[in-house]
């Protein structure tokens, strides 16, 4: 059980770092519709995918807290 635990930490790791990424791209494609170089219609796909992360992380954790898991990520 330690080592789904040990991985459970290290998805929710990525998963994290995956999310900051994420949120940095939804800053950068406002700032770019907002210069008229990028449309509307991309600025919700980054939201999207940003929720999507997000969504993914909560799964994780959920799982995780279900089985007793003290994930130290």
């Amino acid at each position: 059980m330690q080592k789904n635990e040990e991985t459970a930490a290290a998805r929710l790791k990525v998963q994290r770092s995956a999310i900051e990424d994420a949120k940095s791209e939804v800053e950068k494609v406002r700032w770019l519709v907002e210069q008229g170089a990028k449309t509307q219609r991309e600025h919700a796909e980054s939201k999207r995918a940003l929720a999507a992360l997000e969504e993914q992380e909560s799964e994780t954790l959920r799982l995780s807290t279900s089985r007793g898991w003290s994930l130290r990520s």
